[in-house]
């Protein structure tokens, strides 16, 4: 019996990693991304592109939490070292940060 526990909270944890999100609405990824330009603008300061770094954080959130995790995303900090979800995050933010930079 315990080998059937065993293996169906391994399936369970296989199919959760290969689950597609759903995408995000149009309209509510526009206006993350306007929004977050002119949060970021006065922090980049010539170190990086704000509309590259949106953009790429928002494709990278709507494809790791798509809709279905949209509360715990937000809910998130990025954190190398937090949550799960802290961890997605955080992986997103630093491969946005590093991309904004070479597209400067």
């Amino acid at each position: 019996m315990k080998t059937v526990t065993v293996l169906v909270a391994l399936v369970t944890a296989v199919a959760s990693l290969t689950a597609v999100a759903s995408p995000w609405s149009a309209a509510g990824k526009q206006k993350y991304v306007e929004r977050c330009i002119g949060q970021m603008e006065p922090q980049l300061k010539g170190m990086g592109d704000a509309g590259v770094f949106c953009k790429c954080a928002a494709n990278g959130m709507e494809k790791t939490f798509g809709t279905e995790r949209y509360e715990e995303m937000m809910q998130a900090t990025p954190n190398p070292n937090g949550s799960s979800a802290d961890q997605q995050l955080y992986e997103i933010m630093a491969r946005c940060a590093d991309k904004s930079r070479t597209n400067k």
